[in-house]
């Protein structure tokens, strides 16, 4: 719900770890003459062993679709996938168990994904869609930009981010709405890594289930994040990003935010963190409301008021929790609210604080 939410490249920058098995991964897919795989028959679910490479290579003596065939026609596009194919090879390399399984699987529903994507009726729904080859080599960066961020750091904590593919029929609906007969769609699930207990793991199946529920009916044109935007030993602040193109230009994105406390084991609650919450929802209405006059201009006014800022600062569905302090938004990242809203620190909200609050603020970092 936050404006820093809006751009998705920054939704999901990490720290990146270092380290992992990468040996053998550029030697076996050096070279031009790269075999390039396709989806061809289900793979098994279980990953080859570290080092093997890309296991889903593409072909070239027997490509599968139009994307295959491009692939191993095009020197740029050759280029492009060589890039993207190193860095799931390099990725797959250093996940450990159960993540390589899904890794692959993640592969594989990418390349079923750009048998369809970028064909002549899809690509007036496309990003990258003014001609064939711009819409391919603008997906293939975007896949290897994917690979670079699927080991991500927050407070602390190790995740991992699996990407997958969707191809579905439009309904009907989407069809008069403009959209393509098939939607293309993507779901970033944000996972910890290694999960060290039961409400580490608790949150792993919340946050997919989540996500799935948010993004089912939503694969017109859409992208589905979930994402972690701070974490502390005992609270992740998780947040469900949904874009969706739209048929005539544009974007609409929706945004949940999830402040979960692994001690409770359920979504914060105003009186989880407030002695008086009802008192403390009118204090932050009243410093938000200061922030905006203190950035208002002439061509930007006020928007607002402290009655219908209350609605915001008293439930905790509105609030990203982070080391700063706590900041709100609506579920429309481009309304005057969000737009402007701003982090209200601890400090400034240590006279409302319980003394026995459920997040180690001490241990809470934010996504740097």
């Amino acid at each position: 719900m936050n404006v820093d939410h809006n751009a998705l490249n920054v939704l999901r920058l990490a720290s990146m770890g270092t380290g992992g098995r990468m040996k053998g991964l550029i030697a076996i897919l050096a070279g031009y003459a790269f075999a390039v795989a396709g989806p061809g028959p289900a793979m098994a679910a279980t990953a080859p062993p570290p080092g093997s490479g890309d296991p889903t290579a593409i072909r070239c003596a027997s490509p599968a679709n139009a994307f295959q065939k491009a692939v191993c026609t095009s020197p740029e596009l050759s280029k492009a996938y060589k890039a993207a194919s190193d860095g799931f090879a390099k990725t797959l390399g250093r996940a450990p168990e159960p993540w390589r399984a899904r890794l692959l699987e993640g592969q594989q529903s990418w390349l079923g994904y750009m048998a369809r994507a970028c064909l002549p009726d899809q690509l007036k729904n496309m990003k990258y869609g003014d001609t064939a080859a711009h819409c391919r080599k603008g997906q293939l960066a975007e896949r290897a930009e994917d690979l670079s961020m699927v080991f991500q750091k927050v407070g602390g904590r190790n995740f991992v981010e699996i990407v997958t593919y969707r191809v579905a029929p439009a309904a009907k609906q989407d069809l008069e709405a403009g959209f393509p007969r098939l939607g293309l769609c993507r779901n970033h699930l944000i996972q910890i890594m290694s999960p060290a207990n039961a409400a580490e793991q608790r949150w792993n199946a919340m946050i997919e289930s989540r996500l799935r529920h948010a993004m089912a009916g939503y694969c017109v044109s859409a992208d589905g994040y979930a994402v972690v935007d701070a974490s502390a030993s005992d609270f992740i602040q998780g947040t469900i990003n949904i874009t969706e193109v739209k048929p005539l230009g544009g974007l609409e994105i929706d945004l949940t935010e999830i402040p979960w406390s692994l001690r409770l084991g359920r979504m914060i609650k105003a009186s989880d963190l407030f002695a008086n919450p009802a008192r403390a929802a009118q204090a932050m209405a009243r410093m938000e409301m200061r922030i905006f006059k203190r950035k208002a201009t002439k061509d930007d006014p006020v928007e607002t008021t402290e009655a219908q800022i209350v609605k915001f600062t008293g439930s905790s569905k509105y609030w990203s929790l982070g080391e700063k302090g706590i900041r709100f938004g609506s579920d429309d990242p481009s309304d005057y609210f969000s737009r402007n809203s701003d982090y209200l620190s601890w400090a400034a909200l240590k006279p409302y604080l319980r003394k026995d609050i459920p997040i180690d603020l001490v241990t809470l970092k934010s996504r740097s």
